[in-house]
């Protein structure tokens, strides 16, 4: 060591111990209570910061506020405990922030906040420009109050005020403050319990907490589990099925009912306070609405501006309200639903246009054309498609008598629409009570067809039923299946349960999600949001729903199962038209046989089914049918059976020609010599095969040699004497089953042209009575 530097040392030590000397008394006892106060309230922020908030991974924002607001002694001692605290050696790793102002962008990051005040008003001014966390997200607030005063009154006046500041200007109950006392050299934790007795609601009373060996959970308590009988108001208004609200006059409510409030009073049973039911300012006003700008109506307004804790009654979970008010998940999904007016039934002459629509009939009348148009020019159909004529006739007049039966019995009703695109199509408008506008609100294509009609959502169905008949018809309600199946149970004679003059649309509208409210970064938001989540896990929000009497109510009313009791008026002219449309379809068939006797027959040509596609492109041949038979030999057993000159069959020329010899009918038949299609018979291999050529090469030179050909004729040559063993008793079967068929058949035109008669003479009696009988 140099002189120089040993000669300097030894003069700061003897000023030092000048200036030691020269202390008063008082002054010397001061600088030993600052040593002291630094070391207490260093070890104090150790445990917390360190040891604590290290362990839980928490980053703690600082504020350098002090700087500003404090004395210039208090300053010099923060920085000395801040200056320990953090050249303290730790394995953990702890983020730390100094700053006088805590961004928005880091508050998710931020969880613990340090705060060094003389009193309230100086944390007002350090946290007033920092971000207070969102109704879930709350900081754990530790202050440092640096008192200057040893009264302990004021002291614990100072704390009440720090608290209620908390509680009631940043919405935090996460609290933990120590007391410093420069001048006696103490050092004490504090922290406060809004809901501790039903005696101290709301109480931001100090209350002491130890240091020693203490863990996060004892620094920072949980202390809203349990509000100990404490009143919350909570905003209701009379929105059945979901909020009912007795008496529903301008006197204060006494009881509500329906299913927002079963849920309301479960939360308060097991949260454990009392309700203070408000009403909604105006009363008459259901609900309230909530701007992007920020301006509100109703029971938002009143959370906002802090005159009510909760607001719950169908209230649907929006942006703009999320954004200026607190609010939980969704604890209930609402399914909204299109109410149309019942179907109506039928006019007589739609009746027996029924049940074939337009291009049905234009068929029909096409096919009749078609026919007098071959009668006319006296062309002749061949015996498959006169077979095919007559039977669609059939499915025509089948399907005909079903549909007037159908109408007997059921008194079908007009179609209506299944989903809100079909509404859209039938040119349906759209009404929606001012409660559930937010449903369309967003929606610029029903916009221009939505109506805002006054009153609650249970009134639409009435004011529905009170517009003219033409504008029922085409006007739909915007509601829920809730209010929908509320309006139909509410009722003391039960009528309206029967009552089809509304229906509901199967199909789905869309899904609103439903939340609870509260006041802007409200304390109690967290605790009620989980209660919710668990409730909807146990089923109890479910078990709620089925508990009420209109859940219990099926949706009876859809538009696909409509149906009406006949009256005895609709009966006797359904019965009119039944015999009307019945004596035109007997007309029409009378008049269609007897232009078929009357028309003459072409040639026809047949083909095994699986020809018939080689013949099909060609025009010449669209006269020609095919058998169910894939073999040509079962074509020419049908040629031979049915003895008809002017059918002809288009067959293979070597199966030709060994069916032929085989049966010993060569003269009896004619081979044209001009051939109606040819068919090349190849072999398939896997692509890109290499066997590829060698099987052309092969192919090539049994073709030239005349093997193919001599083989093709040896083996239909044996094929014939075969084929010919195997038609024979093949042919006899058939004739017996055709036998047997034809007898079935007499025995149902038996059957058919005995009720046709009976029909008939049951009609006439009626009709002849004058006094119908309906079963």
């Amino acid at each position: 060591m140099k002189p120089s530097t040993h000669l300097a040392g030894l003069l700061v030590s003897w000023l030092s111990f000048s200036c030691l000397a020269l202390q008063t008394p008082d002054q010397q006892r001061l600088l030993a209570n600052e040593v002291e106060i630094v070391s207490k309230l260093s070890d104090a922020l150790h445990l917390i910061l360190m040891d604590i908030c290290a362990a839980h991974n928490m980053s703690v924002f600082v504020s350098t506020r002090y700087r500003e607001q404090l004395p210039l002694e208090q300053q010099h001692i923060v920085e000395q405990v801040l200056e320990r605290v953090l050249s303290f050696d730790s394995n953990a790793a702890l983020p730390i922030v100094m700053d006088t102002l805590l961004h928005s962008d880091m508050r998710l990051n931020i969880r613990l906040l340090v705060f060094f005040v003389q009193d309230a008003q100086q944390l007002a001014t350090a946290a007033l420009h920092n971000t207070r966390g969102d109704a879930r997200y709350k900081f754990n607030n530790l202050i440092v109050l640096l008192t200057t005063t040893d009264d302990a009154q004021e002291q614990q006046a100072q704390m009440s005020q720090i608290f209620d500041f908390l509680l009631h200007r940043r919405y935090n109950v996460n609290a933990l403050l120590l007391l410093v006392d420069p001048q006696l050299a103490t050092l004490d934790a504090y922290t406060f319990w809004p809901y501790r007795s039903q005696q101290s609601c709301l109480s931001t009373q100090p209350v002491r907490v130890s240091l020693r060996n203490a863990q996060f959970n004892d620094l920072y308590p949980h202390k809203l589990h349990n509000l100990h009988g404490c009143p919350l108001s909570a905003v209701a208004w009379h929105v059945p099925p979901y909020m009912e609200v007795y008496p529903q006059s301008d006197e204060a409510i006494k009881e509500i009912a329906g299913f927002d409030a079963e849920i309301l009073k479960v939360l308060a049973s097991r949260l454990n306070f009392s309700l203070v039911l408000m009403r909604n300012e105006p009363p008459d006003l259901t609900g309230g609405e909530t701007f992007w700008n920020g301006t509100m109506t109703g029971a938002y307004l009143m959370l906002s501006e802090h005159r009510a804790n909760i607001t719950i009654g169908f209230t649907a979970c929006q942006p703009a309200r999320s954004k200026y008010l607190a609010s939980t998940d969704p604890y209930n999904q609402i399914e909204f639903v299109l109410v149309v007016h019942g179907a109506q039934s039928y006019s007589s002459y739609e009746i027996m246009l029924m049940p074939f629509n337009t291009n049905v009939w234009l068929l029909l009348v096409a096919m009749v054309g078609l026919r007098l148009l071959c009668r006319l020019r006296g062309w002749q159909l061949i015996s498959p498609l006169h077979i095919g004529w007559l039977y669609s006739l059939f499915l025509f007049r089948i399907c005909y008598e079903s549909s007037v039966f159908m109408f007997v019995q059921n008194r079908p009703m007009r179609p209506l629409p299944e989903s809100l695109e079909q509404a859209l199509e039938l040119d349906y408008s759209l009404v929606v009570p001012h409660r559930t506008y937010h449903v369309v609100q967003h929606m610029p294509s029903l916009l221009s067809r939505t109506t805002i009609l006054p009153g609650k959502p249970v009134d639409m169905f009435d004011q529905l039923l009170a517009m003219p008949a033409d504008r029922q018809r085409r006007t739909a309600i915007i509601s829920t299946q809730h209010y929908f199946r509320y309006y139909l149970a509410t009722t003391a004679t039960g009528e309206r349960l029967d009552d089809p003059h509304l229906v509901q649309v199967k199909e789905k509208f869309r899904n609103s999600m439903v939340c609870m409210h509260f006041p802007p970064s409200f304390y109690l938001t967290g605790v009620f949001n989980q209660m919710l989540f668990n409730m909807r896990c146990s089923g109890i929000t479910q078990h709620i729903s089925d508990r009420t009497k209109w859940s219990r109510l099926n949706a009876m009313h859809s538009t696909t199962s409509q149906t009406n009791v006949l009256d005895y008026d609709k009966s006797i002219s359904f019965i009119y038209t039944a015999f009307y449309c019945l004596l035109l379809v007997e007309a029409l068939t009378i008049v269609v046989f007897a232009l078929e006797l009357l028309s003459q027959r072409w040639p026809r040509g047949c083909t095994s089914a699986s020809d018939r596609s080689g013949v099909r492109t060609r025009p010449s041949c669209s006269r020609i049918y095919s058998i169910s038979s894939p073999y040509d030999e079962a074509v020419l057993d049908a040629l031979h059976q049915r003895g008809d000159t002017r059918l002809f069959a288009i067959t293979g020329l070597d199966t030709t020609n060994a069916y032929l010899w085989a049966t010993n009918r060569q003269s009896e038949y004619h081979i044209l010599t001009q051939y109606v299609n040819l068919q090349q018979v190849v072999i398939y291999m896997p692509k890109h095969s290499y066997f590829k050529q060698q099987f052309n090469d092969l192919l090539r030179q049994l073709d030239a040699s005349g093997f193919i050909d001599y083989w093709r004729r040896a083996a239909f040559s044996e094929y014939s004497h075969r084929s010919h063993r195997s038609h024979r008793s093949h042919t006899t079967s058939n004739r017996g089953q055709d036998q047997q068929q034809v007898h079935q058949l007499d025995g149902i035109y038996i059957v058919m042209g005995a009720l046709y008669a009976l029909s008939m003479l049951i009609f006439g009696a009626e009709l002849l009575c004058h006094q119908p009988t309906i079963v």
